[in-house]
Order: C-alpha cells, then structure tokens, then sequence
C-alpha cells in the first residue's frame, strides 16, 4: 500500500527532475539567445558596409556620368 508520505516524496521528486530539465532548457534557449543575437550584429554590420560601399559606388557613377556629359 502507498502512503500519502511516499506519494509526496514520489512527486517532490518528479517535480525536483521537471526542476532540473526546465533550467537545462532555460540554459539552452538562453545559449541560442546569444548566438543570434551576436549572428544578428554580424548581418547588421554587413547591411551597413554594403549600404555604404553600394552609396561609394554611386557616387562614383554619378561622377563618371557627369563627367562624361562634360566630354561630350
């Protein structure tokens, strides 16, 4: 016969595992946090250097088409 003093024990214990997994998701889901937060930073600065090397590049043209208009 089970005793309601083992059926506390039994369910501390399953509640003491729950415990357990649920901090070893926390630690995973924060791991991932930071990996794509740190991958989000990498593509942010990739967008501003090609934003800035495409308006490089731009100028450059505008200046090749305004100095091709002159030569004519």
């Amino acid at each position: 016969m089970v005793t309601p003093k083992k059926i506390i024990i039994q369910d501390l214990e399953l509640a003491d595992k729950e415990i357990a997994r649920l901090r070893k998701e926390n630690k995973n889901l924060k791991l991932i946090i930071e990996d794509s937060e740190k991958q989000m930073k990498l593509y942010m600065e990739d967008r501003d250097n090609l934003r800035k090397e495409n308006k490089e590049l731009k100028d450059k043209l505008d200046k090749l088409r305004t100095d091709n208009i002159y030569e004519e």
